[in-house]
């Protein structure tokens, strides 16, 4: 089967990751809940089963998850990762990103950030924009790792934790003197990890 191309002719990025790994990335349902749940458990700050589904009430909210190819048409779907994404004018700002500690580094993460980036060019959207703790370390270097971008600190959004905010763009996001100003904080970042 030939890979679905984007507007140039180039493979789109989500069928090229997503092509070459055993996972699929589809919209969260009902049923999924027990697994998104007990992925939850594994996280040092989790979100309850409520606040998934004050999330998913409103309606520029969408979750999804990440399972493996081979459950495809079984009753058993082993659900690998999931994320909620909100729906802002030209953005789509990361919700939830979550892959649990022992399913990291085998390329979950790739595919979902992938079918993200795929929807940018899809729905007219050309930001993704995550918020990841302070002290979230690993999720930084993997946004980072994706192409994202810090932007800006946000004090306190975690309670008493700051927030770095990160962003990935379709449209050049800055001037040089911002790029200088970016490359510095990301400097500061790198020196307190």
């Amino acid at each position: 089967m030939k890979p679905k191309t984007t507007n140039n002719g180039t493979p789109s990025s989500v069928d090229a990751i997503c092509s070459h790994s055993r996972f699929s990335i589809r919209w969260l349902i009902r049923n999924d809940m027990p697994k998104v749940m007990a992925i939850e458990q594994t996280l040092d700050w989790s979100w309850t089963h409520e606040d998934y589904m004050a999330c998913l009430r409103q309606r520029n909210c969408i979750g999804m998850v990440a399972r493996t190819w081979q459950d495809e048409f079984t009753e058993h779907d082993l659900v690998h990762g999931q994320m909620v994404y909100a729906l802002f004018g030209d953005r789509l700002r990361i919700l939830r990103f979550v892959v649990p500690p022992k399913k990291r580094r085998q390329g979950i993460g790739a595919a979902m950030f992938a079918k993200l980036v795929n929807k940018l060019s899809q729905q007219r959207h050309d930001q993704l924009v995550f918020v990841v703790r302070e002290t979230e370390v690993g999720g930084q270097m993997f946004l980072k790792a994706m192409g994202c971008h810090l932007t800006q600190v946000r004090r306190s959004v975690f309670g008493d934790e700051d927030g770095y905010e990160f962003v990935y763009s379709l449209r050049p996001m800055f001037s040089d003197a911002m790029w200088h100003e970016i490359a510095d904080a990301e400097a500061t970042v790198s020196e307190v990890v």
